[in-house]
């Protein structure tokens, strides 16, 4: 099974090449939200980092995880400060 931050690398270089509306990007998009969904209460700051902006990029709209990410800002200021 695929680490958090190799699974997000992967991801995003998929998406650079894949033409839209390819319908099986679109199957891996939703695999994608629906592994992540399932790593939600496991999901760090690192892994925050690694997966925003594929996420954002292709424009996955899933709350359960942005809001994940907004919790692990907000509880993990520290880790964020630069």
């Amino acid at each position: 099974m695929l680490e958090t931050s190799q699974l997000a690398k992967l991801f995003g270089t998929l998406s650079r090449y894949a033409n839209d509306g390819d319908a099986q990007f679109l199957k891996i998009k939703e695999s994608v939200a629906k592994i992540l969904e399932g790593r939600l209460q496991s999901l760090t700051v690192s892994d925050m980092l690694h997966w925003s902006l594929p996420l954002a990029a292709e424009e996955i709209k899933n709350t359960q995880i942005w809001d994940r990410f907004k919790h692990l800002m907000l509880s993990n200021p520290d880790s964020l400060s630069f």
